[in-house]
């Protein structure tokens, strides 16, 4: 066997979310002795990277840090990137971003080296201002690059039927999930003391960074009727996110204050996803809801939107419910019904797990990502093929 392929992920990081986790997953699981991966991360106020930094590290991952902070000094970045292509002769390049996607395919120029993208969402008619035009600039950028992969078959749908990319040039790598550290043994009585829960409370959670399309102000609005009709339930938002104060303000308005918990960031979601009913996850737009695989492998399920991804695991009927986006009569009655049927509720979550372990363990998505490398690593920046080390 040759020298392992050598991969520098770019990343920058505004708020620690699911593009990070899917990252340290599949870094977690990569095989080390065929691939040599590491990570250049943007340097941002208030260090939002802290954590991915500290977990890749913690794998024993490489980590570089790229200046850019509020004086935004493109050209220092890109000449940085490509210091570290050259100095760790880099065989690949994977950006994760817009900002990664722009600085990284300029400096895969500079240094030869071809660059491949993950596309993790795209927020269509969902994007307004700013984040519509940074759409429409990202896809002029991605089409110039060697590869691409989508985080789920919707986004590579979206990819190819709303972006006008040819089906070729998209493939799909999932963000998977090691379930086996949702088989841990869990303190109830310890963690609902933790949140202030009492033993009777019925938990609902939603693991989402509070951002405007994490659609949050709509569950409250559903938690009205449900609250009247179970004075028990307790939603539980959990993450954190810049929306916070006024929905802690909303929920008062509400008259449901008392009824919801803002748990902040969390480590031990995988707890509190195992004593909770269900999950609630009424997103607008998801590539994959890495959050929803989490409840899923605690054998929980969901009460989710039709949105992307998230019907390719939440099945309704089968592991979970599917209500329109923003629909606050239908989702207010999905998780009136999962409520009132418990035994339906758990027969879903049981199918759940089951669906995560066969079809989406993080062995089978690592799997994915390590054939796209080698794929992307016989290839010279521009698409043309080129030997790799790994080959004899």
């Amino acid at each position: 066997m040759g020298e392992p392929i050598r991969v520098l992920s770019l990343r920058n990081v505004i708020m620690f979310g699911g593009p990070d986790t899917t990252l340290l997953g599949w870094y977690a699981q990569i095989d080390r002795s065929r691939f040599d991966v590491s990570l250049a991360s943007f340097e941002n106020p208030g260090a939002p990277d802290a954590d991915l930094v500290r977990g890749m590290q913690e794998r024993g991952v490489r980590t570089f840090s790229v200046p850019y902070g509020e004086r935004k000094n493109v050209v220092a970045a890109v000449r940085e990137i490509a210091r570290i292509v050259r100095r760790e002769r880099i065989d690949v390049i994977h950006s994760h971003d817009f900002r990664s996607d722009v600085l990284g395919w300029i400096a895969a120029r500079m240094t030869g080296v071809p660059i491949m993208n993950t596309i993790y969402v795209w927020f269509g008619e969902n994007s307004i201002g700013k984040v519509k035009r940074i759409e429409a600039l990202n896809r002029l950028v991605l089409r110039r690059f060697d590869g691409l992969n989508a985080i789920s078959e919707a986004t590579r749908r979206d990819t190819i039927r709303l972006y006008g990319f040819r089906p070729e040039s998209v493939t799909t790598v999932l963000s998977g999930i090691d379930v086996r550290k949702f088989d841990a043994p869990v303190d109830e009585a310890a963690v609902r003391a933790s949140i202030g829960a009492a033993p009777d409370d019925r938990l609902l959670p939603i693991v989402a960074r509070i951002y405007p399309e994490k659609a949050h102000t709509y569950l409250l609005k559903a938690m009205v009727p449900v609250v009247r009709a179970h004075p028990r339930a307790k939603l539980l938002v959990i993450g954190e996110g810049p929306l916070r104060p006024a929905l802690e303000q909303e929920a008062r308005d509400l008259g449901i204050a008392a009824n919801v918990t803002f748990t902040g960031k969390r480590k031990d979601v995988p707890a509190l996803l195992r004593i909770s009913e269900f999950q609630v996850h009424p997103t607008l737009a998801e590539g994959i809801p890495l959050a929803v695989y989490e409840g899923m492998a605690a054998g929980l399920a969901v009460v989710g939107t039709d949105v992307d991804g998230t019907p390719e695991v939440v099945r309704h009927e089968q592991t979970g419910l599917l209500v329109p986006p923003k629909d606050v009569t239908a989702l207010t009655a999905a998780i009136l019904r999962l409520l009132e049927n418990p035994a339906e509720s758990r027969a879903w979550g049981a199918a759940a797990r089951e669906l995560i372990e066969t079809d989406y363990s993080i062995e089978r998505a690592t799997g994915q990502l390590e054939a796209y490398y080698e794929r992307m690593a016989r290839k010279e920046a521009g698409g043309k093929r080129r030997p790799t080390r790994s080959e004899p």
